[in-house]
């Protein structure tokens, strides 16, 4: 499973996932490290995790350090697959030629 950072940060902001493969032991990403990785507030992380794991993309796992409540997110194998495929579009269009996107009839 990969561990994973999310967010979106603002309309005028590209939105951004970032991920590394953890052994099977990690717990994955927490909250904080999320909320700093990104430059979001708890909530707009919180609304957006919820968000994806809605989609099925990530998992939400609560609990705590101490007397300290933690929230962990992960990637899920769905979202491991859609976020591969999103890259590999995303290459396509890189190393296409310019004039590739104009239609020549227009």
């Amino acid at each position: 499973m990969a561990e994973v950072r999310l967010g979106v940060r603002g309309s005028r902001h590209e939105h951004r996932l970032v991920h590394r493969r953890t052994g099977a032991s990690e717990p994955g990403r927490c909250l904080r490290a999320v909320r700093e990785a990104t430059g979001l507030s708890d909530s707009m992380v919180s609304k957006h995790s919820h968000a994806l794991e809605d989609a099925g993309y990530i998992e939400i796992r609560k609990g705590g350090v101490g007397r300290r409540p933690r929230t962990w997110f992960r990637m899920t194998p769905l979202g491991q697959t859609r976020y591969s495929r999103h890259v590999a579009a995303l290459q396509r269009l890189l190393r296409r030629e310019p004039d590739q996107d104009t239609n020549s009839g227009a």
